[in-house]
């Protein structure tokens, strides 16, 4: 079984819930094979990141995007001196939260598990499933997949009653006029 390191690594913030235990949960409920070769998730903010990596950008779905108050995650591939990483901005996957929401269980693994299993789908597209098709549409597919996971094992009875919600506003967004 794949142990993934969780750090927390912030500088000049503090999160307004427990974050920590929250990814942990969330990297529990990830089957161990596609978590392999995995060696740490970073929890951290946006300020954290100094010099030439604050300035850094990555492409994403056709614009730059700056790693300094733009990105929530980022995925980092393995090289010959250390394994694959994940990085989380915790400030910038809880932007717009409030902090009252945060202390319910289902939405912090919400925020949290929609960037934290979108860079997991990075990791299993680059070793183990390569496919050849857009980056971030394969990995927007294997969050979606990892978050009904989750959902099921730790949120059975909230998905449950939330069901016929999201039903009808899938409903709802089917029939709605195209803009």
């Amino acid at each position: 079984m794949a142990v993934v390191e969780v750090v927390e690594a912030y500088r000049e913030y503090r999160p307004r819930s427990s974050v920590r235990p929250t990814v942990q949960q969330l990297l529990d409920t990830v089957p161990p094979g596609r978590l392999s070769a995995l060696g740490r998730v970073v929890l951290t903010n946006s300020v954290a990141l100094t010099g030439a990596r604050k300035r850094q950008w990555s492409w994403y779905r056709g614009k730059k995007l700056r790693h300094a108050g733009g990105a929530a995650g980022l995925y980092h591939h393995a090289t010959r001196t250390e394994p694959a990483w994940i990085e989380v901005f915790v400030d910038q996957a809880l932007k717009g939260v409030p902090g009252w929401a945060l202390r319910l269980q289902l939405v912090g693994s919400g925020f949290l598990g929609r960037v934290l299993f979108h860079e997991i789908g990075h990791h299993i597209h680059a070793t183990q499933r390569p496919e050849h098709r857009d980056l971030e549409d394969v990995a927007d597919e294997w969050q979606k997949k990892l978050m009904r996971m989750h959902a099921r094992r730790r949120h059975r009875i909230a998905t449950t009653l939330l069901r016929p919600l999201f039903w009808l506003m899938r409903r709802a967004r089917k029939s709605a006029p195209a803009a």
